[in-house]
């Protein structure tokens, strides 16, 4: 009979949900569907405050030398507008005709691979394509026929150039107004925890830019370092290989070894010597990032895990294809920040909740 009555009170308590917890259970579902009924706004100021948290650092230094911090946000847009112009001037000349040799070279199996992989469009590039449609259209039936092609580019080019120009200026907001955005998420707490929640945003932001910060610097050396020996070794697009694998160093030991894969490919192709030094030269560099630059440049931010940051990759390309890859990382590094602060104030958080 006791039992019969303890199961009746625990099946009781089980279904027991009280109307609060029902009304936050739908805001909490009305916001998850607004924001993804705005997910495209919401990228973009996700990429906005990692350009604030990224270039905060640089308008600070200027900002001690008594200028005021808006024309400190504004010269370090233009210091870094002028760095990546010389860079591109540099690299992306022989990177488009390594690009057009490879394609050319991989046509037999783009052709085949077109129907489901769209190597083909990965390679060429849509806007190139685009252009390459136009000048045809032009050629054929003069300017009046192209017109619609034309203002089709137009548009899309326009509608590009406006989200990086919301991007670049709520990033200068972000910076500018630091302290005001800091207070702002503050206001949602309790008034005595707004502190703590002030901390947690304030050291989130810091964390985040500096492994930003860190990351690029990391992802610059090893794009230095391959490009080195590639080219000393004589493998074929070397450029290419070398960006390849700086960018894919952004997820961790998992990248490095997947960049490998396609110079040790191509390098076999010109030598079975060739590959066996190819897969050395990958495998001392690796020593040198996990011994020297990891230790260096990343000593000031703890690490993300390869399977989380796999999964993130995964689930950002899924969710917003190349914007959400690209942002996926930095995002779960940033809830990661945040989960171990909130981990390290449970006491603050138990008297929260």
């Amino acid at each position: 009979m006791t039992t019969r009555k303890a199961a009746g009170v625990l099946g009781a308590r089980s279904i027991a949900i009280s109307s609060g917890t029902m009304f936050r259970v739908l805001i909490i579902a009305a916001v998850a569907a607004f924001l993804y009924l705005i997910r495209d706004v919401v990228a973009m100021t996700l990429v906005a405050a990692f350009l604030a948290a990224l270039i905060d650092p640089f308008a600070d230094i200027f900002t001690r030398w008594k200028i005021p911090r808006a024309l400190a946000v504004l010269v370090v847009y233009l210091l870094g507008f002028s760095f990546f112009v010389l860079v591109a001037l540099l690299i992306v000349p022989p990177l488009l005709t390594e690009l057009s040799e490879l394609a050319t070279a991989l046509s037999p199996f783009i052709t085949g691979a077109n129907g489901w992989l769209q190597v083909e469009a990965l390679l060429a590039g849509a806007w190139s394509s685009n252009v390459g449609e136009i000048v045809s259209s032009i050629r054929d039936s003069g300017i009046a026929g192209a017109l619609p092609k034309i203002a089709a580019f137009g548009s899309s080019a326009f509608d590009v150039a406006l989200n990086v120009g919301v991007v670049f200026i709520l990033a200068f907001y972000f910076v500018v107004e630091k302290s005001a955005m800091i207070r702002g998420i503050g206001i949602i707490a309790p008034p005595e925890y707004q502190p703590f929640v002030m901390h947690i945003a304030l050291k989130t932001r810091e964390q985040m830019g500096v492994w930003l910060r860190g990351q690029l610097a990391l992802m610059g050396s090893i794009f230095i370092l391959l490009y080195g020996a590639l080219t000393f070794l004589g493998i074929p697009y070397a450029l290419v290989l070398a960006l390849f694998a700086g960018l894919l160093e952004i997820i961790p030991f998992v990248g490095p070894m997947v960049s490998a894969i396609p110079a040790i490919v191509l390098a076999l192709a010109v030598s079975p010597i060739h590959a066996l030094f190819t897969a050395g030269a990958y495998l001392v560099i690796q020593q040198i990032e996990g011994n020297i630059l990891v230790p260096k440049i990343m000593q000031k931010v703890a690490g993300i895990n390869p399977i989380v940051s796999v999964l993130a990759v995964l689930i950002g390309w899924r969710v917003g294809g190349i914007v959400g890859a690209v942002l996926s990382i930095p995002l779960a590094m940033a809830i990661l920040v945040f989960m171990d602060d909130i981990f390290k104030h449970k006491e603050i958080v138990k008297d929260v909740l």
